[in-house]
């Protein structure tokens, strides 16, 4: 059992199946869910753009609405909440840690560290989580152009599967759809 495991010893060691958690993910994880007790894992971070989304909507024939409300901001700034993150993630120690120092030379108290010290405690998690067998997909959306005539843009996902499934079928590290 990894070490956060440890000091939360009220984690399950199973899962309830069809389960729904809302919530800070880091704080789920670590409360809830048990080392390599997770199949699958979806992951479609935020990807420090510096834009705000919103949710568009639209009219009943399908055009789209001047209405839209603020979804998220993938916007980063050092403050005391990074700099707590960052605290946190390097008194955990090991490869992370040291990554995490020397980001902090080369950045400094930027917010780029600041997106880095959110991130990190996060990937750590996942991948104490993932069972060895398990996959992660990665929603990477690169917009190749305009939108089609429909309005649709053009984007590509990423599958990462353990090169060696259990059923014995082919494994592959990447695949790409457009």
């Amino acid at each position: 059992m990894s070490q956060n495991a440890r000091a939360l010893p009220h984690i399950s060691t199973t899962l309830e199946p069809n389960k729904l958690y809302f919530g800070d993910n880091l704080h789920v994880m670590r409360t809830h869910i048990a080392d390599a007790s997770v199949d699958l894992i979806y992951l479609d971070p935020p990807f420090k753009t510096n834009q705000d989304y919103n949710v568009l909507f639209a009219e009943q024939d399908g055009t789209r609405s001047a209405a839209q409300i603020k979804a998220f901001e993938d916007t980063w700034q050092w403050d005391q909440a990074a700099a707590e993150a960052f605290q946190m993630t390097v008194e955990e120690g090991g490869q992370v840690s040291l990554a995490m120092q020397a980001f902090r030379t080369f950045l400094g108290q930027s917010d780029m560290l600041a997106y880095l010290s959110m991130m990190a405690p996060r990937l750590v998690e996942l991948r104490r989580v993932l069972k060895s067998t398990g996959s992660r997909v990665n929603l990477d959306l690169w917009y190749t152009g305009p939108p089609t005539k429909g309005g649709h843009r053009h984007g590509e996902f990423t599958v990462c599967r353990h090169p060696d499934p259990p059923h014995g079928g082919p494994g592959f590290d990447q695949s790409h759809r457009r």
